[in-house]
């Protein structure tokens, strides 16, 4: 089973392709995101990512390096993560009345020397991991509805 495990869901009052566009924005990250995450881009165009972008991000120590594998305008992000954590990770985006249901999943093992010096699931880790997730969603639909 993985240590970060999860399918996170938010309402947002935009349509999909507004929504899409929002989470490909990296450099607008720092407004919803709830610190202490940082976040950078590699591969990026204008501060967007993009198929072959590393949306990088760290928290309490740990690196989440996303390599975007695929997306479909509108619709679908997919992303293996590797770093601290590796395996898949996705954002989809479901037409709903009033806006967009937003949907980011992921199932991470631990990898490199972190997963070699825990070799155990961190329940506190993961919690932490959920807490920031959940957090910062609803403060993507607070900064989508303006």
């Amino acid at each position: 089973m993985p240590e970060l495990e999860g399918a996170y869901s938010v309402d947002l009052p935009v349509p999909t392709r507004v929504a899409y566009e929002a989470v490909l924005n990296v450099s607008d990250w720092a407004r919803w995101w709830v610190r202490p995450v940082a976040t950078s881009l590699q591969r990026g165009i204008n501060g967007k990512a993009a198929v072959g972008s590393i949306i990088q991000v760290r928290l309490d120590g740990a690196t989440f390096d996303y390599l975007v594998r695929k997306t479909e305008a509108g619709r679908k992000i997919e992303m293996t993560c590797t770093g601290s954590y590796r395996g898949p990770a996705s954002w989809t985006f479901q037409p709903e009345e009033g806006g967009t249901r937003a949907t980011f999943r992921l199932a991470l093992e631990p990898g490199g020397l972190l997963g070699k010096l825990l070799g155990r699931r961190d329940d506190a880790i993961a919690e932490s991991h959920a807490r920031v997730v959940t957090t910062s969603l609803e403060r993507l639909a607070a900064h989508l509805a303006g």
